[in-house]
């Protein structure tokens, strides 16, 4: 190549249409749309950088794009060492790549370019070609795309992604920790998701249970009740609550209270049922004691007054709905009163529960 004036930056682009870009063609050939000009002109056009460095990293050509990028004039460019165009700190960054194509590799990286006025960076995709001519070296091509546009939305795309991670662990913590049964199950009936408490009442490993159909075993005389609140669920009555008794793995039955919540697709399809479930044993045996205590004398354990009001109350209005008749018996005791003043209350107790043994048999007789 022969020795140029650099600071004549018009002779080093008209050089490079005739060495670099390398064009050659017969003059009744030559297709003005393809000419030298046209190509750099093309090239002053592209957002992207592209220059071309000799194999002593003397520039040689740049298209108008790296004065943007490195707010210098193009003259200003021409005849520099890489180094000076880039930056001593960039220039050490890339010096591997640029060894590697000035053996005739190829080379493909991502680079953080400060930006000119110091408020951020520019990352580019830069693409190093070797020049080879005659089996020798003699420089490369620089192709350097901004990508800051793709690299911003992949940082907020793995920000988004590390903040859903993030609240997905959390949300897990916290169903973990709850005492409530949670699971999760396809419409027909798969499952999952279930958390500890629930594979902890029923005995079964949480890798047991998902993607099977396994259901917990529900007490007999509940189950018609459970099959048919379950389909009740609908796009308009998406949340149903059953109360039915359910047997855990160490075969102890429970009370249990079922919210089950469906989620339906745009066609009103069932598609998931979400479960949360809570033992209630206690609070059932406690409104099993009160209603006991509402309908039973507290000192015979005998059915009382509001007992028989109630029952009386359910068999007239089946009666009435059936069309059917009853029947009322009055039993009176004699001399039931003078006892209880002679002997006591607990004596005359004793009575009332002794004729309650002794009925049942006389009708029965």
């Amino acid at each position: 190549m022969a020795s140029l004036d650099t600071s004549d930056t018009s002779e080093l682009r008209s050089l490079s249409k005739n060495e670099v870009l390398n064009i050659e063609s017969p003059s009744n050939l030559i297709n003005p749309y393809f000419s030298s000009e046209s190509i750099l002109k093309l090239l002053d056009q592209l957002p992207s950088m592209v220059g071309y460095w000799d194999k002593n990293l003397r520039n040689r050509f740049v298209n108008k794009a790296y004065e943007a990028w490195f707010s210098c004039k193009l003259n200003e460019i021409a005849g520099k060492h890489i180094s000076e165009v880039i930056g001593k700190q960039l220039y050490e960054l890339n010096l591997p790549y640029i060894e590697a194509v000035l053996k005739g590799v190829p080379q493909e990286f991502e680079r953080a370019i400060p930006s000119v006025n110091g408020t951020g960076f520019r990352y580019s995709l830069a693409n190093y070609i070797p020049d080879i001519r005659n089996n020798k070296v003699e420089g490369f091509y620089a192709l350097v795309t901004d990508v800051s546009a793709f690299k911003i939305a992949e940082f907020e795309l793995r920000n988004k992604q590390e903040a859903l991670e993030l609240s997905e662990k959390r949300y897990r913590l916290v169903v973990e920790a709850q005492t409530e049964l949670i699971s999760r199950l396809k419409a027909d009936g798969t499952y999952t998701f279930v958390n500890d408490a629930f594979c902890r009442f029923f005995g079964r490993p949480a890798e047991k249970l998902i993607g099977s159909k396994w259901q917990p075993v529900v007490f007999p005389d509940d189950l018609e009740k459970v099959t048919r609140k379950l389909g009740l669920l609908s796009v308009s009555n998406p949340v149903v609550k059953i109360e039915n008794r359910v047997i855990g793995h160490s075969g102890q039955v429970h009370w249990m209270q079922f919210i089950n919540i469906g989620v339906f697709n745009e066609n009103g399809s069932l598609t998931e049922i979400q479960s949360v479930g809570r033992d209630i044993t206690e609070q059932k045996l406690d409104q099993n004691e009160i209603k006991a205590l509402a309908f039973s004398d507290s000192l015979t354990g005998l059915p009382n007054r509001r007992f028989l009001l109630d029952r009386l109350n359910k068999a007239i209005s089946f009666s009435s709905s059936n069309a059917e008749l009853g029947a009322l018996l009055f039993i009176d005791l004699d001399y039931f009163k003078s006892i209880n003043d002679q002997y006591g209350h607990d004596y005359g107790a004793c009575k009332k529960i002794c004729v309650n043994d002794i009925l049942p048999m006389t009708f029965k007789g």
